[in-house]
């Protein structure tokens, strides 16, 4: 991921943001292949910088990638709740 956003969430502690994954292809009428952005953003984008063209400095900014949602193969409900049960599990966390 990029090189100025922690990989280890540290509870207590303050963050300006946080990147989460949600692998979710199944909602998808014909293949999408929308499962695999999380880990193929997390690639390409790997030589992000603080830089960005909005003029926005962002290496005053402390942020930490919080992974991947779990997702069920085949059962839709299931993907949602744990998407709403990760949310929850962050906003409580933070």
């Amino acid at each position: 991921m990029f090189e100025w956003v922690e990989q280890t969430f540290q509870p207590g502690e303050a963050y300006d943001f946080a990147v989460i994954g949600v692998p979710l292809s199944k909602s998808s009428i014909s293949f999408s292949g929308a499962h695999a952005h999380p880990l193929l953003f997390r690639q390409l984008h790997s030589s992000f910088t603080t830089y960005n063209d909005e003029d926005i400095d962002l290496s005053s900014t402390r942020a930490v990638d919080l992974g991947d949602v779990a997702m069920h193969v085949t059962h839709i409900a299931c993907c949602q709740k744990n998407i709403e049960s990760a949310l929850e599990e962050i906003t409580n966390a933070w």
